[in-house]
């Protein structure tokens, strides 16, 4: 769940991580994109809160990266046990189809900071049964080690978070494609807070289009490489204020000595 801690810490300074708070857990979308099939998205997998298996809340995003691991983000998996999660994959409806998978291990980046602004978020997840790989699961590619990426290139979130600030949507994945930018073009628009290494940012200078409450933890894909991990903004979709996310490239090794992959 959205810790009120948090929640309230990051308004008070404008920002805001893209962790769905509960009542918009019941209702999540991404702004401004359109429908997006699971076939496209093999990768694309829903954190869902899990009580005793009779209700299941979508909670945020995730990517594949192996049979039996998922990358998200940490400050959606902060203070939860496994048990208190499972993953669905393999459906473009968050409450329904495809393989749904209890949670066995959590593995949050060691210096993962909750502060204003997140830094490190970034965190992996062991199911306790392998994905069977088909059309609709399947792992996306992971970038090499501190591989760049070109201002100006655009990239693909996927989710199933708000489709307004603060609003509701469709139970259906949606797609949406953001221009990448730099970290110093993107240092302008948060002036005082620090865009570190491990961040990348992508939105429109006019906003309209961006990722949003309960997309949280989800991917940035590049011709089908993820570059990203939906983490923190400004609100959503607004004008100067670009969306943040872990940059996976500055993560790979990590990724790599937690999972061997």
């Amino acid at each position: 769940m959205f810790r009120p801690v948090i929640f309230f810490a990051l308004l008070a300074c404008g920002l805001a991580s893209k962790k769905s708070v509960f009542f918009n857990k019941f209702n999540p979308k991404i702004i401004g994109g359109s429908a997006a099939s699971i076939e496209e998205f093999p990768y694309m997998v829903s954190l869902q809160l899990d009580f005793l298996g009779i209700i299941r809340l979508h909670m945020c995003g995730g990517s594949i990266i192996s049979q039996n691991w998922v990358v998200t983000a940490a400050h959606c998996t902060e203070d939860e046990s496994p048990s208190s999660l499972v993953v669905r994959a393999g459906s473009a409806r968050e409450a329904s189809g495809g393989q749904v998978r209890s949670v066995s291990q959590i593995i949050e980046h060691p210096n993962f900071d909750q502060g204003i602004p997140l830094d490190n978020d970034i965190a992996l997840i062991r199911v306790s049964q392998p994905f069977v790989y088909g059309t609709t699961v399947h792992p996306v590619v992971l970038p090499a080690a501190n591989a760049a990426v070109a201002s100006g290139t655009y990239g693909v979130i996927t989710g199933w978070g708000a489709t307004s600030q603060g609003g509701s949507g469709s139970a259906t994945l949606l797609q949406v494609s953001v221009p990448l930018m730099t970290n110093n073009q993107c240092t302008q628009y948060y002036a005082g807070n620090r865009i570190s290494n491990g961040m990348i940012c992508a939105g429109y200078q006019a906003g309209g289009k961006d990722s949003c409450q309960g997309d949280s933890g989800g991917p940035l894909a590049v011709e089908g490489v993820l570059v990203g991990i939906v983490s923190w903004g400004a609100g959503c979709a607004q004008p100067n204020a670009p969306g943040v996310y872990a940059r996976v490239a500055f993560y790979r090794q990590w990724i790599s000595s937690n999972t061997g992959i």
